[in-house]
C-alpha cells in the first residue's frame, strides 16, 4: 500500500513539473506575443517637409536616423506631427504600423545652448580697384650696430631705401650711438619722478634723429612707435619690471 502511494505521489509530482513547464512555456510565449504585439510597418522620417528616410519596422521598434546639419541651425528633435505641437519622440521608439516623424530645426540663437551665431555674406563681384599694399615691415631703422656685440657702425640706408619698406616698427632699438637713448619710455622720459604733464620733461632728440633717418631713406614709410621698453638680456629685468606707479607710466605713454 505504501509503495503504491509513493508511486502515485511520484506520478503526481512529475505531472506537476510537466504542467509547470508547459505553463511556463505558454506564459513565455504569451509575453513575447505582448512585446511584439505591434504590427510591422514603416517609419517615415521627414526633414524640412520632405521625406528623408523610410525605415522598415519589425517587432514594433524603430531607431531614428541622423539629421543633416544646416549652418546656423540646431536639431531640436523628432515630433509626431508636422506642426511640432506634440511631445518629442524618444528613440528607440515603439510604433504600431506605419508612423511618420518630423524633424524640427531651430536657429542657434533660439537654442538654450550658450552659442552665439553670426551671418557673413561675401560679394565676390565687388573687386578692389587698387592694388593691395604689401604688408611687410622691418624692426629698426637703416643704421644700426653700436652696442650689439661691439659691432661697428653700419649705414644700410641704401639697402633700406631699395627695399621700400612700407612699415617700420621702432622696437628694441640699437641706433648708431648705442642703447638707452631711443624710443623706450625711460629714454624719452628719463626722470620718472618728474611731472609727466610738463612737456619739457620729455626728451625726443635722439628718437627724432632716428625717425628722420628712416624717412630720409624711405619717405613714404609709416612709423609704428612701440610704447614700452626693450627686451632685457641681463637677467635683472631692467626697465621691463612693472613700475611702481603704473598710472603715471600709462600717462607718459599717452
Amino acid at each position: 500500500m505504501i509503495d503504491t502511494a509513493k508511486k502515485v505521489i511520484t506520478a503526481l509530482s512529475v505531472a506537476v513539473i510537466v504542467l509547470t513547464i508547459l505553463l511556463g512555456a505558454a506564459i513565455t510565449v504569451s509575453v513575447i506575443a505582448v512585446s511584439s504585439g505591434r504590427s510591422d510597418g514603416t517609419a517615415w522620417f521627414y526633414v524640412d517637409g520632405t521625406l528623408y528616410r523610410a525605415v522598415k519596422v519589425e517587432n514594433g521598434t524603430v531607431s531614428c536616423p541622423d539629421v543633416p546639419t544646416v549652418a546656423g541651425m540646431v536639431f531640436d528633435g523628432w515630433y509626431s506631427d508636422a506642426d511640432y505641437t506634440g511631445q518629442k519622440t524618444t528613440f528607440p521608439a515603439l510604433i504600431d504600423g506605419d508612423t511618420a516623424f518630423y524633424a524640427r530645426r531651430i536657429p542657434i540663437s533660439e537654442a538654450d545652448n550658450g552659442y552665439m551665431s553670426a551671418s557673413i555674406a561675401i560679394d565676390g563681384s565687388d573687386v578692389v580697384a587698387k592694388k593691395i599694399k604689401p604688408v611687410h615691415g622691418i624692426n629698426n631703422g637703416p643704421a644700426n650696430g653700436i652696442g650689439i656685440f661691439d659691432a661697428p657702425y653700419i649705414d644700410a640706408s641704401e639697402y633700406f631705401a631699395n627695399m621700400g619698406t612700407p612699415f617700420v616698427r621702432l622696437h628694441d632699438t640699437e641706433y648708431p650711438f648705442g642703447r638707452d637713448g631711443y624710443v623706450d619710455i625711460h629714454c624719452v622720459f628719463p626722470d620718472f619722478s618728474a611731472d609727466e604733464k610738463v612737456i619739457t620733461n620729455y626728451d625726443f632728440n635722439k628718437t627724432d634723429e632716428y625717425v628722420r633717418s628712416i624717412l630720409t631713406a624711405v619717405p613714404d614709410a609709416e612709423i609704428i612707435y612701440r610704447l614700452g621698453e626693450s627686451i632685457d638680456h641681463t637677467g635683472s629685468g631692467g626697465y621691463t619690471v612693472v613700475p611702481e606707479d603704473i598710472v603715471k607710466w600709462a600717462n607718459i605713454c599717452t
